[in-house]
């Protein structure tokens, strides 16, 4: 029996289907890694947020712009492993403008 039959037999109540993954969640979490250290020493603000998607097998990055120099950079540095999307900035409930 192949692998997905036996989870499908383990497991007859859920939806188990498989997909060819491009990139190891090891590999996907290097490059999480380089993106956080671009977002920490970037002067600018146009990295948002970013994180590992395992499902997506990509890293999602959340960028101010997604047509900016840094968004093009990102994508030409790490090709499908990354996606880019426009997001916007998190407000810290903590911060002046919040009390």
């Amino acid at each position: 029996a192949s692998k997905l039959q036996t989870l499908r037999t383990e497991f007859p109540d859920a939806d188990v289907q498989l997909y060819p993954a491009r990139h190891t969640e090891l590999e996907l979490s290097r490059v999480q890694d380089e993106i956080s250290t671009l977002m920490s020493e970037a002067t600018d603000i146009s990295i948002l947020s970013c994180g590992v998607q395992v499902a997506r097998n990509a890293v999602t990055v959340g960028v101010s712009d997604v047509n900016s120099p840094q968004a093009t950079a990102l994508r030409a540095r790490f090709g499908d492993a990354v996606e880019v999307f426009e997001d916007e900035p998190i407000e810290l409930l903590g911060s002046k403008d919040h009390r």
